[in-house]
């Protein structure tokens, strides 16, 4: 028996803390799509495990990159990761990469350009969706960051540094033809 959701849906769903079950027959297990592990320290002092309550968003890409935000309930609110270069499906070592981060009452920090690299280790296909404004493709994407640059102040009322150690992360890759 065939099933499929929208993926602007599975999204939204993931968004929420919610498990979306996409599969094209009844068989298939639905692909852990959003996970992030990370220990930050200055400004905003935070221990985010895997186990964490979060959910994630991402933009749909038609040529390269990935841009998808963890969306958590502690002294980070939204954890921004902007991948440079990768492609659909694509893995590989050390793609230029940014970090936003976002506190709970709006304040925002951002890694200067080049401070950050991104191992992609796995972006296996999760589900197909034919659109009226062309075929989305869902993937998800996993690996590690590294930042050596601290993120610094860049919307009003943050103040102070905010070093970003190493992390893994899990995410959900969308690509539009």
């Amino acid at each position: 028996m065939l099933r499929r959701a929208p993926l602007f849906l599975v999204v939204l769903t993931l968004a929420c803390g919610g498990e979306a079950e996409v599969a094209f027959d009844e068989a298939a297990e639905p692909l852990e799509s959003c996970s992030l592990s990370v220990s930050l320290s200055g400004t905003i002092e935070s221990t985010i495990g895997e186990s964490a309550n979060m959910g994630c968003a991402t933009l749909d890409q038609q040529e390269s990159g990935i841009d998808s935000v963890f969306l958590l309930l502690s002294s980070v609110a939204q954890f921004q990761v902007l991948i440079e270069n990768v492609r659909e499906g694509e893995t590989g070592v050390g793609f230029p990469a940014k970090v936003n981060l976002y506190d709970m009452n709006s304040r925002r920090w951002g890694t200067p350009d080049g401070a950050c690299t991104i191992d992609v280790l796995d972006h296996t296909f999760d589900a197909f969706e034919e659109g009226r404004h062309g075929d989305l493709r869902s993937y998800v994407a996993s690996g590690k960051g590294h930042c050596t640059g601290e993120a610094q102040p860049t919307g009003q009322g943050a103040y102070g540094l905010v070093e970003i150690g190493e992390f893994d992360f899990r995410l959900p890759s969308i690509w539009r033809d």
